[in-house]
């Protein structure tokens, strides 16, 4: 895994790209797409449930020792006011939903 102020810089860049916007997403689900390697940060996110549809992916809250590995069919929720940064282990899709429209 890569140290976080590395992770933090790939991921400014990686929205920047994506220019997704969470604002007004309330229980809309959201398509990402990744390539290994690549990382996505849903910033300050008080409840998030994401669905990984293909690949794997690695997921953390900045700031905690907490980390989630999932696989295609899995989905997990993250509760707790952080940033959460989701980093693709290998190409990678996966939907995320404010709130969990997506593990429902």
């Amino acid at each position: 895994m890569l140290a976080i102020d590395k992770l933090q810089k790939m991921v400014i860049v990686m929205e920047q790209v994506s220019g997704i916007s969470l604002a007004n997403q309330s229980g809309r689900k959201q398509l990402i797409n990744l390539l290994k390697r690549d990382c996505f940060r849903v910033p300050n996110c008080e409840h998030i449930s994401i669905r990984c549809l293909q690949g794997s992916l690695w997921i953390t809250e900045l700031r905690s020792d907490k980390d989630i590995v999932i696989d295609a069919g899995d989905c997990v929720e993250v509760n707790g006011r952080k940033d959460v940064i989701v980093e693709a282990l290998t190409s990678s899709h996966f939907e995320f939903a404010l709130p969990s429209a997506c593990c429902a």
